[in-house]
């Protein structure tokens, strides 16, 4: 008995120290925001598993049938509830063993992770030790079932202490902007494309201007105060700042940290994504305008005129007698280093916003010899005859389109690894199924992260004019000796290891 309590004991501490990541991690990875969350349990696998799987499941049967059934099963002079419990962690602990070979799921080290960790393991020892009944199975499985709900009321606690630190550094984040009344601030937002285009135009304007930048894609409203405060902003002349939103009010909240500095907004597009929170186009369309509405009465905004939902965002800036620029990739020309082609909107966008700064054509020209694309965005390796293209930074509908289109112009076996995409509301089922016609009419091998929207993404597949595609579902890679491999969003980039050059 004590060799089997040994066993208990030993899985049930490694699938918890596992399961307590994964779910920081994906706490994280929504930005600690309940909207978000609530969105990631309705409508993916990963979240209807945390409270209907099948292991979910099996345990919630297991407490009943402990607290229900009189007396309880002897297997060998062993409880057999015990035996149970043990069988069932040791097959999750192996199951995680498997997994670490494209690694767990964790959140990166900072305060607030790490203070989750040890408050949510301090109150899961705590409940362990407090359940009034003798049996340290039932006590272990208790405290598992317990665990997402700790977590839950934890993040909870930690926004509200949260929002106290975010209110103190957006405040000195706007009292150290007072002190700059020469800044001029260029704000970028959109559905897609927005960091890919703020860079490219901190990019042109450094050849010519001292410019300070957001960082990353961090474009919330503490993000960017962060991003102020970090900065040294003595006698620069730009400061280029990508702001997103998931509801109104939010852009033009961020965007107030900067007084009237607000010289120029861009919008670099306007699509179906995070339309599980917008709820509708028309107010995805209204909370992209607020970077328009939050413009000096000098400023000047540019947007994308082939995006196909920015005509009424043009109307409405030009009924609010703002000074518009209406900007199409025409005759734009990319960098010979920069092959696919879709960047060159965002060029587009880029360069108009430059020139209506004050960057000459020779300035521009020479900017662009040493033009770079953000870290995974696109990115291309060669070796043997295989070709790697990282796109893993982000993932949106026209990023997937666009990719798809350049991957069709490879030679040899072509595979798509992809992350099915996320919160795209009502709009989900057409946007994959589309995605898995025009990956079908490409690929010869879809390999989708996860289980999301399989169905729609087969029946696009199958709906294809012409098609040779085989499926599959995770996995490893099928053997290449010549062709391309296209990564596709964040959960992509744990096959990368896979692919060796």
């Amino acid at each position: 008995m004590e060799f089997i309590l040994a066993i208990l004991y030993l899985t049930f501490f490694i699938r918890t120290v596992r399961n307590l990541a994964y779910h920081l991690a994906w706490w994280w990875i929504k930005e600690y925001r309940i909207d978000r969350m609530l969105v990631h349990v309705r409508e993916t696998s990963q979240g209807r598993r945390w409270m209907f799987g099948p292991f979910s499941t099996l345990k919630t049967f297991l407490i009943i049938i402990f607290l229900l059934v009189p007396g309880r099963l002897t297997i060998m002079n062993v409880d057999g509830f015990t035996l149970a419990v043990t069988a069932l962690y040791s097959y999750e602990t192996i199951r995680n063993f498997i997994e670490l070979r494209r690694r767990w799921k964790i959140p990166p080290v900072t305060v607030r992770s790490m203070s989750l960790v040890i408050i949510s393991s301090v109150t899961l020892i705590f409940i362990f030790l407090s359940v009034p009944i003798d049996s340290v199975a039932f006590s272990l499985l208790l405290t598992d079932k317990t665990l997402g709900f700790v977590v839950v009321g934890w993040v909870f606690i930690s926004n509200r202490i949260f929002n106290l630190h975010k209110r103190r550094v957006i405040e000195e984040a706007r009292r150290k902007i007072s002190r700059y009344p020469g800044l001029r601030v260029i704000a970028v937002t959109g559905s897609y494309g927005k960091t890919t285009t703020k860079e490219i135009i901190a990019q042109l304007l450094s050849s010519k201007y001292r410019v300070a930048k957001s960082f990353g894609t961090k474009n919330t409203d503490i993000g960017i105060a962060e991003r102020i405060l970090q900065s040294n902003l003595n006698s620069i002349d730009y400061f280029v700042c990508e702001v997103g939103a998931y509801h109104p009010g939010e852009i033009k909240s961020a965007l107030s940290i900067f007084g009237d500095k607000i010289h120029r907004a861009v919008i670099t597009g306007i699509n179906e994504q995070h339309q599980s929170l917008f709820g509708s186009l028309e107010t995805t369309m209204r909370v992209k305008y607020e970077v328009v509405q939050s413009m000096n009465k000098d400023g000047t905004a540019v947007f994308n005129g082939e995006s196909s939902h920015m005509k009424q965002v043009i109307t409405w800036a030009k009924n609010d007698k703002k000074r518009a620029l209406v900007v199409m990739s025409g005759d734009t020309r990319l960098p010979r280093h920069i092959h696919a082609s879709h960047f060159r909107q965002n060029l587009a966008l880029a360069s108009s916003m430059a020139k209506s700064c004050g960057l000459k054509e020779a300035e521009m020209k020479n900017a662009l010899k040493t033009l770079a694309l953000p870290p995974k965005t696109m990115h291309e390796t060669s070796s043997r005859g295989v070709t790697s293209i990282d796109d893993t930074f982000n993932a949106n509908p026209e990023s997937v389109y666009a990719a798809l289109d350049y991957l069709k112009q490879k030679k040899g076996v072509k595979i798509l690894v992809l992350q099915p995409l996320i919160e795209l509301g009502k709009y989900a089922d057409e946007i994959h199924e589309k995605i898995g016609s025009r990956a079908a009419e490409v690929c010869d091998y879809i390999i989708l992260t996860n289980e999301n929207w399989h169905k729609p993404i087969m029946r696009g597949v199958s709906k294809a004019k012409k098609t040779k595609a085989k499926i599959q579902f995770a996995g490893r890679l099928p053997h290449l000796e010549q062709g391309t491999i296209l990564f596709e969003g964040k959960e992509a980039e744990k096959y990368l290891p896979d692919f060796v050059l």
